[in-house]
């Protein structure tokens, strides 16, 4: 089956409302260690995506999370898309229970929804709720809670704007994530064990505010505040070997608050600092630049693949907006290669696009 580059966009408004379902299968998981970096291929991304994640690739379907009212998935065996829901006499309602309506809040800029190929699941965040259903969305099962807020019993007009529960991610049996703990207002790294059903804090919630993390090939990367600075350092999968890094670029102060940090390809880190864009190794400290023309105009960095950068550029659109000097369109996708060269890749006048996935 050839690879198909696809640009999917949060501006969903053509899918067909009905029902379907096809077979499912899976295959296990190969498990790394942090013994094996040297050796290890690239096994936690296979591509890369940067700021807003709207798909979430499945055997037979792929998932599209955005808030725009209901949960769809695009189905590979007819090309057509539907509610996330498989009961053809669902009335797709929150009174019924409706699969596509229960989980509509969540946010594709947060990273809330994860699929775990091993047990055929997949994990949704609500409020400071993680549920799973089964690839069919049935099945459905409360994993973990850690307060009140988006329990599906009680809390029927959740929403998602204090993003208690952000960055889901996975490493063989283990979710992580960033947990904003009520108690202490910080932000922590929590671990939860989808076989054993328990949590695990990973970083303090006193003494450290956690900002964001990548789980890399064989460590994870991880960016924190710490007595007023913004730091970070390299850590295995239970935070018990802290390397902190230095000499590292950083990224433009509008995407610091991002529970993503940069975009990964399974070595490098790619990285926008001031209209630049920088290749970054954090386990030796190396960096990059990538050559670009003179009249380069920057943007968000939204993937790496096949020997390309591919970004959303800095395009003035010419409008203001209250005290802002100047507003960017967000319609448009460009790349560039290793060695410089930038091409147009996607235009989409009058609308704005909010994630690319390959």
């Amino acid at each position: 089956m050839k690879k198909i580059l696809a640009f999917l966009i949060a501006l969903i408004t053509l899918f067909l409302a009905s029902c379907g379902s096809e077979p499912e299968t899976t295959t296990a998981t190969e498990a790394t260690t942090a013994e094996e970096i040297e050796i290890i291929q690239p096994g936690v991304v296979l591509y890369a995506s940067s700021l807003a994640h709207p798909a979430i690739e499945m055997k037979s379907r792929v998932l599209l999370t955005a808030d725009f009212g209901q949960l769809w998935y695009y189905s590979k065996a007819d090309g057509e898309s539907y509610p996330f829901c498989f009961n053809p006499l669902c009335q797709h309602s929150y009174q019924a229970n409706c699969p596509s309506i229960l989980f509509n809040a969540s946010l594709i800029s947060a990273s809330q929804a994860y699929y775990n190929e091993s047990n055929n699941r997949v994990y949704i965040v609500r409020g400071q709720q993680i549920y799973s259903l089964s690839f069919d969305a049935s099945d459905l099962k409360l994993e973990c809670s850690l307060g009140e807020k988006g329990k599906i019993e009680t809390d029927m007009t959740y929403r998602t704007q204090n993003n208690y529960i952000i960055n889901l991610t996975a490493y063989e049996n283990y979710l992580f994530f960033i947990y904003n703990n009520d108690e202490t207002g910080h932000s922590q790294i929590i671990r939860y064990d989808m076989d054993k059903r328990v949590i695990k804090e990973m970083t303090s919630a006193t003494d450290e505010w956690a900002l964001s993390y990548v789980l890399a090939s064989g460590y994870i990367y991880v960016r924190v505040l710490e007595d007023n600075l913004v730091k970070y350092y390299t850590t295995d999968y239970d935070f018990q070997e802290k390397h902190y890094v230095y000499d590292c670029p950083d990224i433009d102060a509008s995407e610091l608050a991002s529970p993503k940090m940069y975009v990964y390809d399974g070595e490098y880190f790619y990285i926008n600092e001031g209209g630049v864009f920088y290749m970054f190794n954090p386990l030796t400290e190396e960096t990059k630049t990538i050559p670009t023309e003179s009249d380069f105009e920057g943007g968000t960095i939204w993937a790496v693949y096949d020997g390309y950068v591919y970004y959303q550029p800095y395009i003035n659109n010419g409008y203001r907006i209250g005290n802002s000097t100047s507003v960017y369109v967000h319609r448009n996708i460009r790349r560039v290669s290793m060695t410089g060269e930038t091409e147009d890749v996607f235009d989409m006048p009058g609308s704005m696009m909010q994630g690319m996935n390959f």
